[in-house]
């Protein structure tokens, strides 16, 4: 009876011991991230290997590894993002070969990475000397949003990308400013023993070069008609038929438009001259005039007035008023980097605005005078204005340089551990333009000149007056262009916070590069762009 029962003790062990080394029955790997439980987000936290227990996780290696694996050690991941997502879905640490990964990440709430392992042999050893390195080709090179869950890279050599020349196009935060870590809306994240690198900012952009227009002078103003002697049914006749009074019209005045810009621009027209008038035999048949416009607008000065009063009433006629001055154009304002909660904002110049034409100038007008003695004559004509000139084309503002900052915090907690942070050189800024330059307008065309006659405007007491017709004013220079801003130059800054700043400790060093060059100031006549000064270099901002 109890020979039976000792046999039936030993088959029941001979068969669980079949089933456990059976080889229908699967085998877990060394290593492997599928063989062990999920750990809390705080337990993943913690650095592996400090406990001596064997190292469990999601392993990566971009040398060995296919995102087709199971992320075990010897069946490793290739990249970290597919490594971050295992780690997420398994609860898992990952464990990350010193190697160099080419990615852009965006970090995963409550998973932990350490990137400080030799996987040079079979079984993966923890070298405190070695760096996995994320050269992300793109700003930020890592990206941590509503990290609250504990959250820590650990053994790593983050690096953001140096930027050059830029685009005009290019005008996003990350496009121009080189950044390492962008957190935000992060409450648990630790970055232990990594180097965290920003990369050059983006240089600005010079403004462009206005082109410089030039007056096409499309008539030039006419000069005013001399005295003349006119003799009925002679060769100059001052009576035509049915006993009708000439007058003699005055120069006419001038006209241009503006090339070389991106189409022609027309400028206020001159004002045409006073017609002369008709004395017969001592008595005025046909009367001087004014010159035209006989009120001012907007493209035209007002012409020269008759003038007809006094004793003895020998006159020399009035000059055209000159043009105004075109409008000049509004200016522009240099740039200044911004930090708001999306990151850095490049601080690019505003345009000028273009000057406007001149105005043209009015016209002289006649002589006005008196004959006495038989002769038939006309007077001496008003001179045509000139054509306004040209006005100055704005040229475009100088774009910001962006800033190097190794890390951007907005809203969030940090602790940063034996870690070293750097910023290099920012950006340099873009030059702005004081525009084109304005152009003169047209002098004003003289007016008619009297004979070489001692009897003609003399004074009762025998003083030779000289009677002319008047000037045509000149037209008014163009308006000058507004001025277009610098760009700001880019900054240097080791850690830019919107909130709570990093906490830190004593082993864990910031250091700023140089902020990007600035922009001297311009000048020309009346016209300033105001100097850009030299980007910021800190270890620490507080943003707002």
């Amino acid at each position: 009876m109890r020979s039976h029962r000792l046999s039936w003790i030993a088959l029941v062990l001979s068969v669980t011991a079949c089933g456990v080394f059976s080889a229908d029955d699967p085998k877990t790997e060394p290593g492997g991230s599928s063989g062990g439980p999920a750990a809390p987000p705080e337990e993943n936290a913690k650095p592996p290997g400090v406990d001596g227990k064997p190292l469990e996780g999601v392993f990566v290696s971009a040398s060995k590894g296919n995102d087709q694996n199971d992320g075990s050690m010897t069946k490793p991941l290739a990249t970290l993002a597919a490594g971050l997502r295992k780690g997420q879905i398994e609860g898992k640490r990952v464990l990350v070969c010193a190697e160099t990964y080419a990615e852009t990440l965006a970090w995963i709430d409550g998973v932990s990475a350490y990137g400080y392992f030799d996987c040079g042999a079979v079984e993966w050893k923890l070298d405190e000397s070695k760096r996995a390195t994320i050269a992300s080709p793109k700003s930020p090179a890592v990206r941590v949003e509503a990290a609250v869950k504990p959250t820590r890279i650990e053994g790593f050599q983050i690096v953001a990308p140096d930027f050059g020349a830029g685009s005009p196009d290019e005008r996003e935060p990350f496009q121009n400013s080189s950044v390492g870590v962008f957190v935000k809306s992060s409450s648990a994240l630790t970055i232990s023993k990594s180097t965290i690198r920003a990369g050059k900012g983006r240089d600005g952009i010079d403004g462009a070069v206005a082109p410089s227009l030039t007056a096409n002078v499309l008539k030039s103003p006419e000069k005013g008609l001399d005295e003349e002697t006119c003799v009925p049914g002679g060769g100059v006749a001052c009576v035509g038929a049915g006993g009708l009074h000439y007058a003699r019209a005055g120069g006419g005045g001038g006209t241009a438009e503006c090339t070389g810009g991106p189409g022609p621009i027309g400028t206020g027209p001159g004002g045409a001259g006073g017609d002369a008038g008709h004395w017969d035999d001592g008595n005025l048949r046909t009367a001087p005039s004014s010159g035209l416009p006989a009120a001012a607008n907007a493209q035209t000065a007002r012409g020269g007035l008759i003038d007809t009063g006094g004793t003895p009433p020998y006159r020399t006629g009035t000059a055209g008023d000159n043009g105004a001055a075109g409008a000049a154009g509004n200016d522009g304002t240099n740039g200044g980097l911004t930090f708001g909660e999306l990151g850095p904002a490049v601080g690019d110049g505003s345009n000028g605005t273009d000057g406007k034409p001149g105005q043209g100038g009015g016209g002289g007008s006649a002589m006005s005078w008196a004959r006495t003695d038989a002769l038939h004559r006309w007077g001496g004509a008003g001179g045509g204005g000139g054509a306004g000139g040209c006005p100055g084309l704005a040229g475009g503002a100088g774009r910001g340089g962006g800033g190097s900052i190794a890390i951007y915090s907005v809203s969030s907690s940090i602790t940063l551990e034996r870690s070293d942070v750097r910023a290099a050189a920012g950006g340099r800024a873009g030059r702005g333009s004081l525009g084109s330059p304005e152009t003169a307008g047209q002098v004003g065309a003289l007016g008619g000149v009297p004979v070489p006659n001692t009897q003609q405007c003399t004074t009762i007491g025998g003083l030779i007056i000289t009677c002319y017709g008047g000037k045509g004013g000149d037209g008014g220079p163009g308006g000058r262009s507004g001025v277009s801003g610098h760009g700001a130059a880019g900054p240097s800054i080791g850690v830019v916070h919107i909130g709570d700043a990093p906490k830190m400790d004593a082993d864990t060093v910031i250091t700023p590069g140089a902020g990007g060059a600035g922009q001297g100031a311009l000048s020309r006549g009346g016209a300033t762009v105001p100097a850009a000064p030299q980007g910021a270099s800190e270890k620490i901002l507080k943003a707002q």
